[in-house]
């Protein structure tokens, strides 16, 4: 993209996936003073430049926006709002996106948004179970193949990657200073909602008052009960591509509807305890680079 045509971003949510960005993404479209495109996940930054094969070679590709023009179009409609900005979760796990974005806008503020690492990768695969992409009915199998699935860059096959928080993180650190960059836990949005949206306020430099009627939890992930919710479900999956066009209102009362359908598997002690070894290391450089305490993420 030619640099004298870039949208005026003020802000990005580079994720994590599985880590609430669909609920902090509805709350800034809500905030009167944010414009963020009704559109989640456009992931532009982390295809431009790149070519078709690397493109193709991307799992999320199919939905993400490639075009320069397309990317310019979602913010035609910003009328007055202090700030715009946009959320993608596919900007933490690239590892070509920090730089690319910090050549675009030396002066934009990184927002992440981090989950217990072992939960995550539990909740995306249960979102693959519960979309009808996930053949295997034990966790544990689907772990089993990951290095397989993830050498043939199937979707299934991220569920341990893509929690390797203190690796994808740190590429943000070196391209932008620690004031702008703001990393917030999803624990802590379970919490005290208003505090964690009054940090976010604080550090967009609106006003928190506009975060009040910030929506619950989104996109939860679980199981079908019924053969008619796996269907519905499946439907839901084979829109996606055109799903920015369905009203946010509308999208939103199907899948409060539809969440209600699913069953919520616990992580087995086991699997949780393989994890928990998997990104001990991990877990270290995110509080070293974040300066947060994470010993909760340890627990067995």
């Amino acid at each position: 993209m030619d640099r004298a045509n870039l949208p005026a971003l003020d802000f990005v949510v580079i994720g994590a996936y599985k880590a609430a960005t669909t609920t902090l993404h509805r709350a800034l479209c809500a905030h009167p003073d944010v414009f963020v495109p009704g559109r989640k996940e456009p992931s532009y930054w982390a295809f431009d430049g790149c070519s078709r094969t690397e493109i193709e070679a991307n799992p999320i590709s199919p939905i993400a926006i490639t075009s320069a023009s397309e990317y310019l179009a979602l913010f035609a409609s910003r009328n007055g709002e202090r700030i715009a900005g946009e959320v993608s979760p596919e900007y933490l796990k690239n590892r070509r996106t920090a730089k690319r974005l910090a050549q675009g806008f030396p002066e934009l503020r990184i927002v992440a948004i981090l989950r217990d690492p072992a939960e995550r990768a539990f909740s995306d695969y249960l979102m693959y179970r519960r979309d009808g992409r996930e053949p295997l009915e034990r966790f544990s199998d689907a772990l089993d193949a990951q290095e397989a699935r993830c050498s043939a860059n199937e979707a299934t096959g991220q569920y341990l990657t893509t929690g390797l928080y203190g690796h994808q993180l740190a590429p943000y650190y070196d391209a932008f200073p620690d004031e702008r960059i703001l990393v917030l836990r999803q624990d802590d949005l379970a919490a005290d909602r208003g505090r964690l949206f009054a940090r976010l306020a604080d550090f967009l430099g609106v006003d928190a008052a506009g975060f009040t009627d910030a929506p619950e939890a989104a996109n939860l992930s679980g199981v079908p009960e019924s053969a008619i919710s796996r269907l519905a479900y499946g439907v839901r999956r084979r829109v996606g591509g055109v799903a920015h066009l369905i009203p946010a209102s509308l999208k939103q009362r199907v899948d409060q509807r539809l969440q209600k359908t699913l069953s919520r598997p616990q992580l087995e002690a086991e699997d949780r305890a393989r994890l928990v070894e998997y990104y001990d290391e991990d877990i270290a450089l995110t509080e070293e680079l974040t300066g947060l305490e994470l010993s909760a993420w340890r627990r067995t």
